[in-house]
Formats: structure tokens, sequence, C-alpha cells
């Protein structure tokens, strides 16, 4: 008797195979509200809305002040605060904890604020939880005033990143190099303090544009982290296969943008907490491991500046694709109603094996070297456009003195001395474009240039940047400096009164030897 065997629907098996692998979980981030509520607008306005919040703990701030008669209405249920101009107080904190400035006055605390005006009190793009912005939107502030009631108790969310100032190249010796998180995060989370990166987890809410954008990997996204979101994302596609699934497309997706699929489609959704979060790294790899193509679901909530993070990264992912001959519609953007009928990409190429890992450098470096070795155009390098994170450092000859300032900062050790020899040599591989070599350099001789250098042997080589002959003390003989920094040395001291004269060969002295010129032998 013939047995007929059953058929693994490739989508279902991809989905199932996400489900199991095993992430590790992240720790999370505790609110507490009492519901002390501060609403702020003109009379006529928190009037109107204030039957609609008894049960809450109202303190009102008018601005600009209210009439004698309104006041003693809202004084009968609130407490009542004024100012004439909006500059005349400052709201800080999240939820739970926001604090109102007013002129010298002791800071007040509420735990949620209603923001009437058109102008509210918080500029940054993804406004903090507990805050609420309806403006002049009549849909928004009904809902706005059906949850205020349920913001009482204890709330959680998750820790969304992981930090490591170790590995930051945010600043070293007091210069200021990369800024790519700060300019980044639309949420005001990420601060520079003391020359030190810092991330309020209460305030930031998952966008992962600070991850996306991190040339170091030194704030990374931890829900889930990115070995885990890689291996999830590998089994799904190793799933897809083995199930007989061909030419599969990889759309990612927020959580709340889950789009239908049927069962004969070959576009696997991959849910993320956020698209932001899954940068260059993640659309390479996918590729790598098979992928036609990769679609990022488009939607009309997603912040602006986590938009133009991820446009960023696609043009730069792009230009590396590129540069190995690949067609330029692999990444990109899909509406959802365009889902079903959009045509992928030509890549078709066989899958890679390698493993998900948590470095993001060295994933963008393995999915490269798979995809060049099926290129359709072997090539040497390409030049990236913006604030990319690969690139060389260019050194004037003319203008270097191989004082060595630029690798006692730099912190990816991409910069290195020669050593016992005048050189100055640097591993592009290990170039995070960072800019603090270039701001360190006394002479300005340094100049960066953002490009991808596909050979990972060359990339990993010091190459020689700056060398010259050393010079001989002319006491002692020992090598001691070079010819360009005898130039620079001379031109700073060459009228200090221990140099004039007779005294000026000092500066061909090495310092032990000028020491015991100038006050005899110890």
């Amino acid at each position: 008797m013939l047995r007929q065997e059953t058929m693994t629907d490739p989508l279902q098996a991809a989905h199932d195979a996400v489900r199991q692998v095993v992430v590790q979980s992240t720790s999370c981030v505790s609110y507490r509200s009492e519901g002390k509520l501060l609403l702020i607008g003109s009379a006529e306005q928190v009037l109107e809305i204030m039957p609609r919040l008894t049960t809450l703990q109202i303190t009102v701030l008018l601005c600009p002040s209210a009439t004698t008669q309104q006041r003693r209405q809202l004084t009968a249920t609130a407490n009542v605060l004024s100012v004439q101009n909006p500059v005349d107080f400052k709201l800080a904190g999240h939820f739970g904890a926001f604090a109102l400035h007013i002129a010298d006055q002791e800071p007040l605390r509420f735990d949620l604020v209603l923001d009437l005006r058109e102008q509210q009190a918080f500029s940054q793009e993804v406004l903090p939880i507990g805050f609420y912005a309806p403006r002049d939107d009549a849909r928004k502030l009904q809902d706005c005033l059906g949850e205020l009631p349920e913001m009482r108790g204890q709330f959680d969310k998750p820790k969304y990143f992981v930090l490591d100032n170790e590995r930051c190249a945010h600043c070293r010796s007091g210069i200021i190099g990369c800024q790519r998180c700060l300019d980044a995060c639309p949420a005001g989370a990420i601060q520079s303090r003391d020359g030190q990166i810092s991330v309020d987890p209460y305030l930031c809410q998952g966008c992962g544009d600070c991850s996306s954008v991190c040339p170091a990997g030194a704030i990374s996204y931890n829900y889930p982290n990115r070995q885990d979101a890689l291996s999830r994302l590998f089994s799904m596609l190793r799933a897809f296969f083995v199930a007989g699934g061909s030419r599969p497309v990889i759309l990612l997706h927020d959580r709340e943008q889950a789009p239908e699929m049927t069962a004969s489609s070959p576009v696997i959704p991959f849910q993320l907490e956020s698209i932001a979060a899954a940068g260059m790294e993640v659309w390479l790899a996918a590729l790598a491991h098979g992928a036609q193509a990769v679609w990022l679901l488009d939607h009309d909530q997603m912040p602006k500046k986590s938009r133009q993070t991820l446009n960023r990264q696609m043009h730069q992912a792009e230009q590396i694709l590129a540069g190995m001959g690949y067609a330029g519609d692999l990444i990109r953007w899909m509406a959802p109603s365009a889902v079903s009928y959009a045509q992928a990409g030509g890549l078709q190429i066989p899958p890679a094996t390698f493993a998900g890992v948590a470095d993001k450098r060295e994933v963008i470096r393995m999915a490269i070297a798979h995809l060049l070795q099926h290129a359709p155009r072997k090539t040497y390098v390409v030049d990236l456009d913006g604030d990319a994170a690969f690139g060389e450092v260019r050194v004037a000859g003319d203008k270097c003195t191989l004082c060595m300032a630029c690798v006692s900062v730099c912190p990816e050790a991409a910069l290195l001395s020669g050593s016992n020899l005048p050189q100055l040599k640097f591993i592009e591989s290990q170039c995070i474009q960072c800019g603090i070599c270039q701001s360190a350099c006394p002479e300005h001789a340094i100049t960066l240039h953002g490009r991808y250098r596909y050979n990972e042997n060359a990339a990993k080589h010091p190459k020689i940047l700056h060398q010259e002959e050393a010079v001989e003390c002319i006491q002692c003989h020992k090598p001691f400096t070079t010819e360009s920094m005898l130039r620079a040395v001379s031109a700073r001291l060459g009228r200090h009164p221990l140099f004039q004269g007779e005294n000026r060969r000092r500066l061909r002295m090495c310092e032990q030897c000028r020491v015991e010129a100038m006050f005899g032998k110890p």
C-alpha cells in the first residue's frame, strides 16, 4: 500500500522554526503612577474637559492666565497655577516622574501630563510615555481622555538597549568624535555627559535607531538582542528551504503592523519590535542566507528620524551591493497594499552557513564576503556617501609630523605607531570613521574617506600612511624624532631664550641630552 506523505507549507515551517528559537530575556523598566495629572492649556480648554477626569488628582497650569470667574470655577475642583508665557516654565522627566519648573520655585512632581496647547512642552519627535499632546485633533483628545484614568498603578516595559561605554567612540581625551546615536534618537533619550554617552531607559521607547547607526556596536538592541534576532532569521530561512520553498523575500515589520500573507506566498514576514532596530547587518545577512530581497513594511506611524536613519543605511547598503554588481532594489520600502503583488529582485545565490553573532561589524563582513563570492562582478573597493561607518584615514605627508596624537586617541586601535620606526600605520577593517583622530591632529593632516574594501585580508593588514627617516641626536646619536617634528618644534620654540644662538643646537638633541646640556649632568 502506498503512503501519501504530507508536505509542510514553507511559510508555516518558517514561522514554526522562529518559535523554536529560545531568545535571551531582557530586564524591565518600571513606572509607578498615583494619577497626579498636570493639565496645561487655556481656561476654556481645561473647563471643557475636566468633568471627564474627576478620578485623577488634577493640577491646572493656565497658559495664558484666566479671568477671576474662570479661576473660581477651576479652584473648586483642582489646584491652579498660571503663567503668562510658555517660556516661564519648563517640563522635564517621564511617566510617573514629571517635574514642572516655574521660575525659582521648587519643582512640582506629576505622574501624567495632558498638554492642550498647539506648542507642546516637549520638542522631541517621540514623546515620553505619560505625556499626552492631542493638539487640535478631536479624535486624539477623546482617546487621551479615555486612557488617562487608566494610567494608575505600576507599569513595566522592556529595557530595549544595552550600552557598553568601553566600546563607545563618542569621546577620547576630551575630544568629541562619533555622535550618530545622539543625532538619531527620536525620543531624546540619549545624552552626552562628561564625554560619555548615557541612555535614559525611562525615555527610551525601543525605536532602535541608535543600534542601527552605532558603528562600534556600543549600543545594541536587546529585545531581542542581535545574536538572537539573527538566529531566528536564519532558522526561518533554513526551514523555508527545507519545506520546499524557493526564492523567499524577507518582509521586516513592526509588531503593530503585521501583514496578512497567503500560504503560497514566497514573502516571509519577520516581526521586530521596531524595524529601525534591524540595520545593514540584518539586511545583508538575510541576503547572504538566501533571501531574494529584503523589504521594509512602510507605515505612517514611523518617526521621521527613524525613516531618515533607515534611508541612509539603505543607501550605503545599496552602494556596497552595487559595487559587487547586484541590482539596486534588493532592499527597499514596501507599502502594505503592494506586498501581495510586488516583484522581488533577482538575487539567487547559495545560502550562507555562518551563524548569528553579537558583533555587528563581523556580521556585515561575513555577509559581504559570502555575497562577494557569488557576485556578478568582483571589485576591490567602493566609495560610500554620508556618515558611513567604514572607510579609510588619509594623511597629508607634507603636514604630518608623526607626533602620534591620533594613535593615542583612536578608540578602535585602527591607527598604530611603527614601534621603533617613525611610521604611522592604519588597519582599515577596524576604522569606524568616528573622526576623533581628525580632531586630535594638531597639524590638521588627517581627513576621512568613507568606503568599503571588499578584500578582507587587505582591510585587516596594517598599511603605512606616513613614514620618515629617524633623526639622530647630535650628542648621543640615538634616533629620537623626525625632521618634520624638528621643524614644527623649531617654529614653536625658535624665539625662546633657551634656544637662541649657539643654544639652538639643543633642539636637535634627545630629551636626556638636552636636559644635561641645559642643567648639567646629575
